[in-house]
């Protein structure tokens, strides 16, 4: 029996630089990374070995969700989105180990739990800025309580979802009970849905509509 990860949400996470912005489906980059945790900046160091990075952080690991994370991770100098890590900052890092080398490369979804100093001065953004950290912060605590350690999963095809997306974005927001919902599909050997088990539920109504599309389809590519 295989098992899918479905995940309803508004939680995209863009990091911009001056030429380019990078989108991340947040669960399939968690699934897809190496390791995921948090950790705190504690040294700052230059790194000369590579012409694309150019700077080691030394860390001090405060909390593990995936994978097994070393206390140093090289930073990229080049290319969209780097991640400018600080002393005494704390991150949740999303890293890939590249010939027993802890990598943060340009594009990466890690991201600092401090808001920037733009954020910190305006109101409505800093309480945008904290709702979208919170939920990223719930989504990965959930996906690491419920995801056996190397454990893959099958994408689900946009275009298998694209009426029931098309049905959810039409809603009244008032329906949705939470911000985003999680959900996991169960197989049967001949495709066929066994089971959809609700972690994080979106309403009674909403989970209901996502269940009954889900639970008839027959066709996933």
């Amino acid at each position: 029996m295989k098992r899918l990860l479905l995940v309803f949400c508004l939680l995209l996470s863009f990091n911009y630089s001056f030429s380019c912005s990078c989108v991340y489906d947040f669960v399939n980059t968690y699934m897809s990374s190496e390791n995921v945790f948090k950790a705190k900046v504690i040294e700052i160091s230059k790194y000369n070995n590579s012409s694309e990075h150019n700077k080691k952080a030394t860390l001090q690991i405060l909390h593990t969700y995936k994978g097994k994370p070393t206390n140093e991770v090289i930073t990229s100098k080049k290319g969209c989105s780097i991640q400018f890590v600080k002393i005494n900052s704390e991150w949740i890092f999303f890293t890939n180990s590249n010939n027993g080398i802890q990598l943060l490369s340009s594009c990466n979804p890690s991201f600092n739990l401090s808001p920037n100093k733009y954020v910190k001065k305006n109101k409505e953004k800093l309480k945008e800025w904290s709702v979208n950290i919170q939920e990223k912060l719930q989504i990965i605590h959930l996906l690491s309580m419920n995801i056996d350690e190397g454990y893959t999963h099958p994408p689900i095809i946009r275009n298998s979802s694209r009426n029931l997306f098309i049905d959810l974005a039409s809603k009244n927001l008032n329906e949705f009970q939470s911000n985003f919902g999680l959900y996991f599909i169960y197989f049967n050997s001949d495709k066929t849905v066994k089971n959809i088990e609700i972690i994080q539920s979106l309403g009674q109504k909403i989970d209901k509509k996502v269940n009954d599309y889900y639970i008839k389809r027959r066709l996933w590519n």
